[in-house]
């Protein structure tokens, strides 16, 4: 694979085998970014450096148990900090319908 170029394994659905495809980039086009290390705003920014806040599971939105109470850096569930709908990503995967909220 020549240098600067990224490769990625797509098993298409109906298929027992991935196919390889081989470009000079590949864009996230699913929408609004969901791992908050990269989210260019305040809010989310000053919550991880505060270490009030730790990204999800596979890095989509942030770490929270069950009913919503965020995880911090240290691994300690807050009593005051809650979240739901798409910072919940990551344990949820849908989570931006209302239906889907509703259920949090």
């Amino acid at each position: 694979m020549p240098s600067g170029q990224v490769q990625i394994s797509v098993r298409r659905r109906g298929e027992s085998q991935p196919t390889q495809i081989t470009g000079d980039a590949l864009i996230n086009s699913t929408g609004i970014e969901y791992d908050w290390r990269r989210v260019d705003r305040p809010l989310p920014r000053q919550l991880l450096v505060r270490g009030l806040i730790q990204p999800g599971p596979l890095a989509l939105g942030i770490a929270a148990d069950a009913a919503g109470a965020v995880l911090d850096a240290h691994g300690q569930y807050s009593a005051r900090l809650f979240a739901m709908g798409p910072p919940l990503r990551g344990m949820w995967w849908e989570s931006t319908a209302v239906t889907d909220v509703a259920i949090q």
